[in-house]
């Protein structure tokens, strides 16, 4: 690993642990967005001034997260509700998960080609960059996974959200921003919906990137790998709607064993 891990190569229960709450000091609502200067898919460099003076709606992700994964039918539909007055963008970051197949990069190029990748594997309609080989701009922001920001006119973060695939929280501020309001609330770290929506591309994002990401997250957190597999169950209903019925198969799996491990003792 260099630069102080992030670029890691395996995976820890630790990176996953601070991935689930924004640090203290980072960019928050009423905090002018870092410097923007990246390279889009087709090579063209993207700045504050592309934008045209609109909203803008940016997230962060990466080909190897199924959250990433997740965010996207959520995002194509925000999208078509509002992308006549936001404009959508998408950071290609490090791997989240890196594996056999799907390796953090060593050149730019190679990123580069990712960012292309993670575009073209989810038919992202929106612009699509990515950031420096140490992630300069991603850790100006915070070394999350999928996080998601609404940049007013001005450059300044109005809202922010855990992860990108906060559909409700999204819609709220973003019809706040386009009608000239300033949003009721301005941060969501909500974690159960977005995670749950996850499970259901767990199996095949963690296959696609390689044996290894399952290798690991066996080893920093079963419970998800678990989860993921049971959601792979329910393949007749869309990966983002497997989540909650099989959050609600294991808790009833675990109740069940309770009950009778309780009537064994009695």
């Amino acid at each position: 690993m260099n630069n102080d891990g992030y670029r890691f190569k395996t995976v820890t229960m630790d990176i996953l642990i601070n991935d689930m709450r924004f640090n203290k000091g980072t960019p928050a609502a009423g905090d002018s967005l870092p410097e923007f200067n990246l390279t889009s898919t087709s090579g063209e460099r993207i700045t504050w001034q592309n934008f045209g003076g609109r909203p803008v709606l940016l997230t962060v992700g990466s080909t190897s997260c199924p959250l990433t994964a997740a965010s996207i039918p959520a995002l194509k539909r925000l999208r078509d509700e509002f992308g006549s007055e936001i404009e959508f963008v998408m950071v290609n970051v490090r791997e989240a998960h890196p594996a056999e197949n799907l390796g953090q990069p060593e050149t730019f190029e190679e990123k580069l080609e990712h960012a292309r990748a993670l575009k073209e594997q989810y038919e992202i309609p929106w612009t699509v960059v990515t950031d420096d080989l140490d992630g300069s701009f991603h850790r100006s922001l915070d070394t999350k996974p999928n996080s998601a920001y609404i940049v007013d006119r001005d450059g300044v973060i109005a809202f922010r959200s855990l992860f990108a695939s906060d559909e409700r929280s999204l819609h709220e501020a973003l019809t706040a921003v386009v009608t000239g309001k300033d949003p009721s609330k301005t941060e969501s770290q909500a974690m159960f919906a977005p995670m749950a929506r996850s499970f259901g591309y767990i199996q095949e994002v963690l296959g696609r990137a390689g044996p290894q990401a399952k290798r690991d997250m066996w080893r920093a957190a079963p419970p998800v790998v678990i989860a993921g597999f049971v959601a792979s169950l329910f393949s007749s209903l869309a990966p983002e709607k497997r989540g909650a019925p099989a959050m609600a198969l294991l808790a009833a799996m675990l109740v069940g064993g309770l009950s009778g491990i309780f009537f064994l003792l009695a």
